[in-house]
């Protein structure tokens, strides 16, 4: 049986993880535009 994922507050330990995996989800983007900020641009 698979279990329920769990949906949880992030905290400042888990920033290392979130923008690894926020920079895997638009690399094909920074690719096509030469940017790899990940940074708001408002």
């Amino acid at each position: 049986m698979i279990p329920e994922p769990e949906i949880a507050q992030a905290t400042v330990e888990d920033v290392e993880e979130i923008l690894a995996l926020q920079r895997l989800a638009y690399q094909s983007e920074a690719q096509i535009y030469g940017d790899w900020d990940t940074r708001s641009s408002g």
